[in-house]
């Protein structure tokens, strides 16, 4: 009897090999967070080729205080809220608010404010007696009256002092800085409340314009006297 050759053993064992392990069940093995799948003792570990799963654009991140089981969202701000705070901090850090003051954005924001404090200047001339009349007079008044004065400033600001701001951002001082003007409806205060506005204004031109104190005091008070003699000459004209 002839005996086969290694070689020919050997190429025997190769090609029953595989229907062995053909057979034999997959185990996998969860090692190191990754997954390892074995057939017949060759592992192969599934690789996302080297890059890590970008997480979801639409992903809300969590607040702290966020605990499983409970909501994710949060309750909207409460916009009264919003606007005592504006207040407090213009009538009390004028040159910190109006440094951080954003000067783009759109008028929407300052509107919302100045029509705030017009709102209540008109209700508080109501309560004084004013009549309804009188109460929409103050507010319509006080809405025009800023845009009046922020379309002045700027043009006083930009033709005598070369002053850089354009109209957004000094409408944005302009109705900021009727923050003192919820007083103005008090027979005393309203002195004080219109001293302190200009003063206000002074600050928001000064800090938007990148001015010196002097070209920021001389565009509001140039400013103000042109409109105050503007508004003499048409009321005399109407008497």
């Amino acid at each position: 009897m002839q005996v086969p050759s290694g070689g020919w053993v050997e190429r025997q064992r190769l090609a029953v090999a595989p229907q062995r392990f053909r057979h034999q069940p997959a185990r996998i093995d969860r090692r190191d967070g990754g997954v390892e799948a074995r057939t017949g003792g060759m592992a192969k570990r599934r690789i996302d080729h080297g890059r890590a799963t970008p997480p979801s654009l639409y992903h809300h991140s969590m607040s702290p205080d966020y605990a499983p089981g409970e909501p994710e969202s949060l309750p909207p701000p409460n916009p009264a809220v919003g606007f005592i705070e504006t207040w407090r901090r213009v009538m009390s850090d004028p040159r910190g608010f109006f440094t951080d003051m954003p000067q783009v954005g759109g008028l929407q924001e300052p509107l919302i404010f100045l029509t705030a404090i017009a709102g209540l200047n008109a209700l508080g001339s109501l309560l004084l007696g004013w009549g309804l009349g009188g109460a929409v007079s103050a507010f319509v008044s006080m809405i025009v009256g800023a845009f009046v004065a922020a379309a002045a400033l700027t043009l006083v600001a930009q033709h005598l002092f070369n002053g850089r701001a354009g109209f957004e951002p000094i409408f944005r001082v302009v109705a900021y800085a009727t923050a003192p003007l919820v007083f103005l409806w008090l027979p005393v205060l309203w002195v004080l409340a219109l001293i302190y506005c200009w003063y206000l204004e002074v600050r928001g031109i000064e800090r938007v314009n990148d001015f010196e104190p002097t070209p920021a005091v001389l565009t509001v008070a140039i400013t103000t006297g042109v409109l105050l003699l503007i508004g003499a000459a048409l009321r005399g004209w109407h008497i």
